[in-house]
């Protein structure tokens, strides 16, 4: 029902009616592996000038960053997470930039840009602590790991490995 309203409303040339049901619409179709038709749910929200700004824009493209990190379409997620940079340090907030720093080193390691993306993963953990949020701390110890240990530092992984252990077991 809300991919029928949001598609009614965008169709109208409605948007703000649309914006209630956009969340719904999008995790309707994310959990219903409709990968593409929430990607062009994205689109047409993003595309009516003046109708998301600021965190809530920012928001909806790192959910079509998602969708086109699982489609593997790196060209148009390099713009998604160019344009979500570039709200996060207009914002200030430090919690959209520590986002927007783990999403584009998955990307990066998507691509076999390790060193790059370990620069990213190193600035999201560094956010991460500083706003206290231990989730975004677990996920980019767990990633820098991985980066690490496809840069055959073998060692250096192994350590964010067992402290991403441990600080998944005291966040549960």
């Amino acid at each position: 029902l809300c991919v029928d309203l949001c598609d009614h409303f965008f169709r109208g040339a409605q948007g703000g009616r649309a914006l209630p049901y956009l969340h719904a619409a999008l995790d309707y179709l994310e959990e219903a592996y409709q990968n593409d038709s929430a990607i062009a749910m994205s689109n047409r929200c993003l595309d009516v000038p003046g109708l998301l700004e600021g965190a809530a824009r920012f928001k909806v493209l790192l959910r079509k960053n998602s969708r086109l990190e699982l489609l593997g379409r790196r060209g148009a997620q390099e713009a998604v997470l160019a344009e979500a940079r570039a709200l996060a340090e207009e914002s200030g907030d430090k919690a959209l930039l520590s986002d927007v720093e783990g999403a584009t080193a998955r990307m990066l390691s998507a691509v076999g840009r390790y060193e790059d993306a370990r620069e990213h993963l190193r600035r999201h953990l560094v956010i991460a602590r500083e706003i206290g949020d231990r989730q975004g701390e677990y996920a980019a110890t767990g990633n820098l790991g991985n980066v690490l240990s496809r840069l055959a530092r073998y060692e250096e992984a192994r350590e964010h490995y067992e402290r991403a252990l441990a600080i998944a077991r005291e966040i549960g």
